[in-house]
C-alpha cells in the first residue's frame, strides 16, 4: 500500500466538532459544579452551651457535633444586626449595644438549654439561629428593638440620629 494523502481540511473539520462538544461539556460540568459551591450547606441541631456573649448578635458556644466531640465556634445570629458595643461608633450606638447585650445574656440565663439550627458559612464567620422550644433569639432580638433584620448585605443601619445624639431611630419607620 502506498501513501494515502489527507486532503488539508477534512480531518481538521471533524476534530473542531469534537472540540465543540468537548468545550461545552467541559462549560456544561463547570457550571453544575459552580452551581453545587455556591449553594450553602446547612447544618443542626446542634445542642450547646454558651461560653460568652460578645455583643448583640454575636456569641461563642460550645457546640455538640457528635456524641463526645463538640466544637468551640463563634457565631453570629441569623437574620439580624445589632448596635456595636466597641470600635469607632457613637457613644448612642455603644449604649445601645450594651443594651442589646444585656438582653442577649437575659435571655441566656433564661433559656438554659437551647440548640443551634440552620447554622451555615456567613461572610467572616458561621451564621445560625438559637432556638429554645418555641423561642428564637433573633426574632426576640427584634421583637424588643435591640436589632434590626439583615441579610448580610447592603448598607450598615444607623443607630442614631443627628450623629451620636442619644435618640434612637423608630425602626419601623426606618427599617
Amino acid at each position: 500500500m502506498g501513501f494515502v494523502p489527507i486532503r488539508h481540511g477534512v480531518g481538521q473539520a471533524i476534530q473542531t466538532k469534537k472540540e465543540k462538544s468537548m468545550k461545552w461539556m467541559v462549560m456544561t460540568i463547570f457550571a453544575l459544579i459552580s452551581v453545587a459551591i455556591q449553594a450553602a450547606e446547612i447544618y443542626g441541631p446542634y445542642r450547646a452551651d454558651l461560653v460568652r456573649v460578645v455583643d448583640g448578635d454575636t456569641v461563642v458556644l460550645n457546640i455538640s457535633i457528635w456524641p463526645g466531640l463538640i466544637q468551640r465556634a463563634r457565631i453570629r445570629l441569623a437574620g439580624i444586626n445589632a448596635p456595636e458595643t466597641r470600635g469607632n461608633y457613637s457613644e448612642c450606638e455603644k449604649t445601645a449595644g450594651k443594651k442589646a447585650t444585656k438582653f442577649v445574656n437575659e435571655w441566656f440565663t433564661a433559656h438554659p438549654q437551647f440548640v443551634v439550627t440552620q447554622l451555615k458559612e456567613g461572610k467572616f464567620t458561621p451564621v445560625a439561629r438559637i432556638v429554645s422550644g418555641a423561642d428564637d433569639l433573633s426574632a426576640d432580638m427584634l421583637k424588643a428593638g435591640h436589632a434590626v433584620p439583615y441579610s448580610g448585605k447592603g448598607k450598615r443601619y444607623s443607630w442614631c440620629l443627628n450623629n451620636g445624639n442619644d435618640r434612637r431611630i423608630d425602626h419601623q419607620r426606618h427599617a
